[in-house]
């Protein structure tokens, strides 16, 4: 799951720490989970603030195990965020869940292109395409 804003304070309920398109694009993650809870969700982007520990915070809120998320706070870009997910999940196929003005900058990425099983383009309901 790509990253996007967040601000961070430890007394406000997780959710209230995400910003901009996170909360709906983690709830979107989280829902894709809910559907594949066998598989392991990748949370990316640069770790300014607290994002991506944030997303994986309200992730986990909302019931997924710790043991079944990764955090990937390096990545500075969308790039970065493919080679990182890349070096994680090998040739396995994944879930890509990011919003849909974000998508287009992930496709060129070769990673995403050619390995993305399926992408969440949120806010889609129960649409994914492949």
């Amino acid at each position: 799951m790509l990253g996007d804003g967040d601000t961070f304070n430890p007394g406000w309920a997780p959710s209230s720490n995400l910003i901009g398109n996170n909360l709906p694009r983690v709830a979107e993650g989280v829902r894709q989970w809910r559907r594949y809870q066998e598989a392991t969700m990748i949370f990316t982007g640069a770790a300014g603030g607290a994002n991506p520990v944030s997303n994986a915070a309200v992730a986990a809120s909302l019931g997924v195990p710790e043991n079944r998320m990764i955090v990937l706070d390096r990545p500075k870009d969308t790039e970065q965020d493919a080679g990182a997910v890349r070096g994680v999940v090998g040739q396995q196929p994944f879930l890509l869940v990011t919003f849909a003005n974000h998508m287009a900058r992930a496709d060129v990425l070769p990673c995403c292109r050619a390995r993305a099983h399926s992408r969440a383009r949120q806010p889609v309901g129960d649409q994914l395409t492949a």
